[in-house]
């Protein structure tokens, strides 16, 4: 599910709470509110707790227009070890057959 994490950050801000007094009330990790707030991705049960705890409906916090793409993220270490992997099942399966 994906929520308009910028609503999610205003109404935590309003409410004069820094992210870890939400993820207290909400009975949630900090990394989860840290995670919202940076892509907006969210459960089902999280995105209704967050909703009770900010006093607003679930859908005043879910993202407007559908459901939008979760931004992925990737390192060039894990790249370049993906590459590596490749290569060494490559190398292990030419040497089977």
């Amino acid at each position: 599910m994906l929520l308009e994490s910028e609503t999610v950050r205003s109404l935590r801000t309003g409410k004069g709470w820094t992210q870890e007094q939400l993820a207290e009330l909400c009975d949630l990790s900090v990394r989860t509110i840290q995670r919202i707030e940076k892509t907006g991705v969210a459960s089902l049960e999280t995105s209704s707790a967050l909703a009770s705890v900010l006093e607003v409906e679930r859908e005043d916090i879910l993202a407007k227009g559908g459901v939008k793409p979760a931004r992925t993220e990737f390192a060039l270490h894990h790249l370049v070890a993906a590459a590596a992997v490749t290569f060494l099942l490559g190398i292990g399966i030419g040497v089977l057959f």
